[in-house]
């Protein structure tokens, strides 16, 4: 039997919608998934191949492997960014549904904001996932009660100052220039949002994802602002039919009001995050395996620089993917990183098609976008084995009702579980 993970999830802790006990259920319920309910993950391609009377064959073969990797998913890695709000809740809610006597596994990581001088390019946005270990493995639910309470304060005392300085930063970032933006396109229609307003939303969305009590949370584990904080307010103004459709609709990726954690002088540069994690790694009680995250997205992201809209062009994506993959050598061989995210699902632009016309080409921009996944994926793959360093994979979901879906992404993640151990292998 084949079994799956997912190293790369998101909760309402950081930028994510749905809480890490809601997370944690998701996680249980997906023995039992229907071919159905994968089928409505693949939207809008389910949906317009219907309409226009196409040859779902390949499809209806895309959701069984799907529903199969959903069906088999054993591990689960929580990587909010730069925090660790909601670890306890979520392996409290793991522990009550019973998911070590299923015997599924959950590891406690983050996502990492940083900034990175690719070459050619200038600064970037980078982000790191490191997952954690001590002496007893990585497995938190493999612990009694008391040993995940000692875990927990370990890596709280290891490694929380170096989660809330990043966030310091970035908050202020948030603050400023980005909630300027936020502003500016709703100029006259709605009263502007406030500082105030931002921080007290931050603040009731850690209430959702982390108890009082809490081991992380008593620590004054600082909150990031996110995209999401945006998203509540402008709902509460009247805009969208919801805080998720306002999320979808105003700061996907690539929409409107899509704002990155653009680098800047607030932004730590990767080389001093990386040199800080090795550092602690020298002493402290809880490591942490450190890798890239989505190296696909830099070369996504890099290409649509060098050719516009028309990123999939030959000369922006081979020059980005020799760009990106420079990067790669140079923190691998100087043994910064132990692995990169070869096994990532990507994104999919969004469909706002009505005619005949509009749903052929979002399909057919659909193909393309699972083209530079498959591809993209083989490049990192072979990359990883070049440099002698791991493999990691993840959805990056941020929803547990929108795509990317936890465990399968768009349909086109299968990251094998038996990875996941050689990961931690020391």
């Amino acid at each position: 039997m084949t079994y799956f993970a997912d190293l790369h999830t998101h909760t309402s802790a950081s930028d994510g919608l749905a809480s890490p006990r809601e997370l944690a259920r998701t996680f249980m319920e997906y023995d039992g998934l229907t071919l159905d309910e994968v089928l409505d993950a693949l939207e809008p391609e389910a949906e317009f191949s219907a309409k226009l009377g196409l040859d779902n064959t390949q499809l209806t073969g895309l959701a069984k492997a799907t529903r199969d990797v959903a069906n088999h998913l054993r591990t689960v890695g929580k990587t909010d960014h730069n925090t660790l709000l909601g670890t306890e809740e979520m392996l409290d809610e793991l522990r009550r549904l019973g998911a070590r006597e299923r015997g599924k596994r959950f590891i406690v990581g983050a996502e990492i904001n940083a900034s990175h001088e690719f070459q050619h390019i200038g600064y970037h946005s980078l982000h790191l996932l490191v997952y954690f270990q001590d002496a007893r493995g990585f497995d938190l639910l493999a612990r009694t009660e008391e040993e995940a309470r000692d875990f927990v304060k370990a890596l709280r005392d290891d490694h929380l100052d170096l989660f809330n300085r990043i966030i310091a930063g970035l908050n202020k970032s948030w603050l400023n220039e980005k909630r300027d933006r936020v502003n500016e396109h709703f100029k006259g229609q709605i009263p502007p949002i406030t500082e105030e307003e931002l921080k007290a939303q931050s603040k009731r969305r850690a209430a959702k994802s982390c108890d009082p009590s809490s081991i992380i949370n008593t620590a004054n584990q600082y909150v990031p602002l996110v995209q999401t904080d945006f998203a509540e307010l402008l709902y509460a103004r009247g805009i969208g039919q919801s805080p998720e459709k306002v999320t979808d609709d105003y700061f996907a990726r690539n929409a409107v009001l899509y704002v990155p954690s653009t680098p800047n002088q607030l932004t730590v540069p990767t080389d001093e995050v990386l040199r800080e994690l090795n550092r602690k790694n020298r002493r402290a009680k809880v490591r942490a395996e450190i890798g890239l995250a989505h190296p696909a997205g830099y070369v996504r992201a890099i290409a649509r620089k060098i050719e516009g809209d028309g990123f999939y062009g030959r000369r922006g994506v081979g020059e980005a993917f020799n760009i990106v993959g420079s990067a790669i050598d140079t923190f691998a061989r100087s043994g910064q990183i132990r692995f990169i995210e070869t096994d990532y699902p990507g994104y999919r632009r969004k469909a706002a098609s009505s005619t005949e016309q509009e749903m052929r080409q979002h399909l057919a921009d659909l193909q393309n976008d699972r083209e530079f996944t498959r591809i993209s994926t083989l490049w990192a793959r072979q990359k990883a084995s070049e440099l002698g360093i791991l493999a990691s994979g993840g959805s990056d979901t941020h929803s547990t009702e929108m795509t990317p879906r936890l465990g399968y992404g768009f349909g086109d993640l299968a990251f094998p579980d038996d990875k996941v151990d050689r990961l931690f292998q020391r």
